[in-house]
C-alpha cells in the first residue's frame, strides 16, 4: 500500500504507510502514527503543490524498495 484517501468534514485526509521514512522538508505530513503520517487537503490547488508530488513519489519509491527487499 502506498496511500489512502480518507474523505473528512474539511476536505480530505490522504495517508501514507511508512510516511516516517520519507524526507518532509515542508512539515507537509500531520498525526501521531509511529509508522503512518497524513496530509490534509483542503482545495484543488493543495493536490497540485510540488511538496505533496514530492511525497507521493517518495512514497511510492519507498513502497516498491520494502516489495524488491521481500522478494
Amino acid at each position: 500500500m502506498v496511500c489512502v484517501i480518507m474523505p473528512t468534514g474539511a476536505g480530505v485526509n490522504q495517508g501514507m504507510a511508512y510516511a516516517m521514512e520519507l524526507p518532509d522538508p515542508k512539515k507537509l505530513l500531520g498525526a501521531t502514527g509511529k509508522l503512518d503520517r497524513h496530509v490534509k487537503i483542503k482545495s484543488k490547488s493543495d493536490l497540485e503543490s510540488g511538496p505533496l508530488k514530492s511525497l507521493l513519489k517518495n512514497s511510492i519509491a519507498a513502497a516498491i524498495a520494502r516489495r524488491e527487499k521481500i522478494r
